[in-house]
């Protein structure tokens, strides 16, 4: 089950007859894994806090450079050009998103206050026609009086010639 080409410490290889076995650099064979029953719920105090391991911990990276490899990178926050980078983009997105937002806000008010000036368009519309109709009658009025003005004065006249 060993492979000759994988010789790190630590090294765990999946065997689906077997489970999980141990690859070790001097060729062994690993005992057979044993199965524990696994509880429904796990405990609190039962839980590892890796957060809390050191990277110069030797309980746990002593015989394995590779996990110490790994807390080494997970208490060293990545510092290059690309996180730098990802972190610019990142706030730039967020600054267009932000942009987006008040241009959906400004587009809405846009629509609300067309709106509102169609509907003051069409009050005007309304009113003009009003004042219109309002005009024309009094016009009408205005020539009817004069007819009627016309027609006494040339009824009076006349009436005034012959006596």
């Amino acid at each position: 089950m060993s492979d000759p080409t994988l010789s790190f410490k630590g090294l765990m290889q999946y065997n689906p007859k077997e489970g999980w076995a141990r690859i070790d650099p001097e060729h062994e064979e690993p005992a057979p894994a044993v199965h524990e029953p696994v509880s429904a719920k796990p405990k609190m105090s039962d839980v590892h806090a890796f957060h809390q391991v050191k990277a110069g911990s030797q309980d746990i990276t002593r015989d394995d450079p590779l996990l110490a490899e790994l807390f080494d990178q997970l208490h060293d926050p990545q510092t290059d050009d690309i996180s730098t980078h990802w972190k610019t983009i990142a706030h730039r997105v967020n600054l267009l998103s932000e942009g987006m937002a008040h241009q959906r806000n400004l587009r809405e008010q846009l629509r609300q206050l067309d709106v509102e000036l169609d509907d003051l368009r069409r009050v005007i519309l309304r009113d003009l026609n009003t004042v219109q109709r309002v005009a024309d009658h009094q016009l009408v009025q205005a020539k009817l009086r004069a007819e009627v003005s016309h027609l006494a004065h040339q009824r009076l006249s006349a009436h005034l010639r012959k006596s």
